[in-house]
């Protein structure tokens, strides 16, 4: 072996150890944004579903049902003409803690 070979072998070496920790933390961050928004996506869906029960009128009490089996915090207001459902969700999003989900959806009362 000569002492070029030696010298390429060290440098091809440093230059793996700096760019794996990189590649890692590269793929760790994918994969974290991808379960993100896989969460938040499902929640979405989550107060869809609730917005669409409470479509079904006054005297059904489905869409309480959904919103406490879903853990939605959920509240109704009059906005002049408009019926609108506040809900709310704290999301535990891997060791990032909570992050809260809140979406307001509106909609004309059943019968007008």
């Amino acid at each position: 072996m000569t002492l070029a070979t030696i010298d390429e072998r060290g440098s091809i070496t440093a230059e793996f150890a700096l760019l794996l920790p990189i590649a890692v933390a590269l793929v760790v961050a994918i994969v974290s944004l991808i379960g993100v928004e896989t969460q938040l996506s499902q929640t979405a869906g989550e107060m869809a579903s609730i917005a669409r029960a409470v479509e079904a009128g006054p005297g059904s009490d489905d869409w309480r049902r959904l919103a406490n089996r879903f853990s939605v915090g959920f509240s109704q207001s009059q906005n002049g003409n408009l019926l609108c459902l506040n809900l709310s969700k704290n999301v535990a999003l891997l060791n990032l803690g909570n992050i809260p989900v809140r979406q307001v959806l509106c909609a004309l009362p059943v019968g007008k």
